[in-house]
């Protein structure tokens, strides 16, 4: 929807609307996953919808519409919806979780991560916010690009880290749902 938004009022831009920002990618990973019964597109999704959802609901970067506007709705119920189904899938589905498949996923992320830095440069853009945070851009400002890129990824892999231990920890019953069925 917020893509055909995008095209038909003519917002669609080179710099902010294709799907490199890490809940964009998460998304498609998921739907993808989901239709096509792929579990590591959907390990792929849960964990970097899970770290970018969470961040984006903390530290809004809103479009530059005013609210009431259509971006932000669906900013916001994006993001809650991609936190729901995150958790959903790890919860309910049960999608195998182990160093291995994080392994998989941290590599993912990297590899990505590169891709989007390079296009950045070249497009003066600012995709999964490795060119300037959402937030503090003073002090960032103050840093050299290769360090403050560093210190994202540090950042990103570190929470992509803390959520498989999470999870790790809720599959080893210390955090355990239980799916017990109602008998009449």
């Amino acid at each position: 929807i917020l893509y055909g938004w995008y095209i038909t009022s003519g917002a669609f831009s080179i710099e902010t609307s294709l799907p490199l920002y890490d809940c964009r990618v998460a998304i498609i990973c998921i739907i993808y996953g989901v239709f096509f019964n792929n579990n590591k597109s959907k390990r792929i999704g849960i964990y970097l919808g899970f770290v970018g959802s969470i961040v984006a609901l903390i530290s809004p970067d809103l479009d530059r519409f005013i609210f009431p506007h259509y971006t932000w709705v669906s900013f916001f119920v994006g993001h809650i919806l991609l936190l729901w189904v995150s958790c959903y899938i790890f919860f309910v589905e049960e999608i195998e979780i182990s160093f291995k498949k994080y392994t998989e996923v941290f590599i993912f992320t990297n590899v990505l991560h590169i891709a989007v830095i390079i296009f950045n440069s070249i497009s003066k853009s600012n995709y999964a916010f490795l060119s300037e945070p959402p937030i503090f851009k003073e002090v960032a400002g103050r840093l050299h690009p290769i360090t403050y890129i560093a210190i994202m990824m540090l950042m990103l892999n570190f929470s992509l880290y803390l959520v498989h231990s999470y999870f790790m920890k809720s599959r080893d019953g210390k955090l355990k749902l239980s799916h017990r069925k109602i008998e009449n």
